[in-house]
């Protein structure tokens, strides 16, 4: 598989053009994410540390070929545990809303993967890492969100992995609201989506993976 357009093995574009290092800056939003769910019964830094995760093992299979495999697995595994840094920045009233939103508090959360680009960026991440948080929503076969018209491997690999990442650890972990639902039956609808929502390639890296085997297990 091709990998794309991944650069150097390094996080952050530019270090000398911002004054914290690369790990202040993932210190300083990693506290962010824990204090803006606080008292919810929902981490977004566990979430994200677990997406982290999957992702890592993922690109393990699908670059498995490849020489820089490591750092291909853990760029992903930030992508993951980064990718919704972007809800820091949701209001409270919407971020605490009960489990179904009105038409406009989806519209305001949706645009969380806008605001993480944003944030990634003005802190100096590298492009893969505000690829992966801005365009984990955007479906294999179009659609999804933010509208770009992007489809297929148009969309940045980073997105595609955490997009199945992200989609199977939210269904399968409990929330306040809700407990988890059955990995089997979230697998099985996953395998549904495969070239309409998942990258196929991807959804087949994640079926190799030992997560997967351990929750279907």
């Amino acid at each position: 598989m091709t990998v794309g357009n991944l650069a150097k093995p390094k996080f952050i574009s530019e270090p000398n053009e911002i004054s914290y290092s690369p790990a202040i800056v993932i210190t300083v939003l990693r506290d962010e994410m824990i204090r803006s769910y606080e008292g919810s019964g929902y981490s977004l830094m566990a979430h994200g540390d677990e997406v982290g995760k999957v992702a890592a093992e993922i690109a393990r299979v699908l670059f498995r070929n490849s020489p820089e495999v490591e750092f291909l697995a853990e760029t992903a595994r930030l992508a993951g545990c980064l990718h919704d840094v972007g809800k820091v920045t949701i209001p409270e009233q919407v971020r605490f809303s009960p489990l179904f939103f009105t038409e406009i508090e989806r519209k305001i959360m949706e645009n969380h993967v806008t605001a993480g680009k944003r944030l990634l960026e003005s802190a100096g991440f590298h492009r893969e890492i505000v690829e992966a948080a801005h365009f984990h929503h955007v479906w294999f076969a179009g659609g999804g969100y933010p509208f770009c018209g992007l489809r297929g491997e148009q969309i940045p690999v980073n997105a595609r992995i955490v997009a199945v990442a992200d989609h199977f650890v939210a269904r399968v972990e409990d929330r306040s609201y809700r407990l988890g639902q059955d990995p089997d039956f979230v697998w099985f609808e996953m395998q549904l989506a495969s070239g309409t929502h998942f990258d196929p390639r991807v959804i087949e890296a994640f079926s190799q993976t030992e997560y997967l085997r351990a929750m279907l297990a």
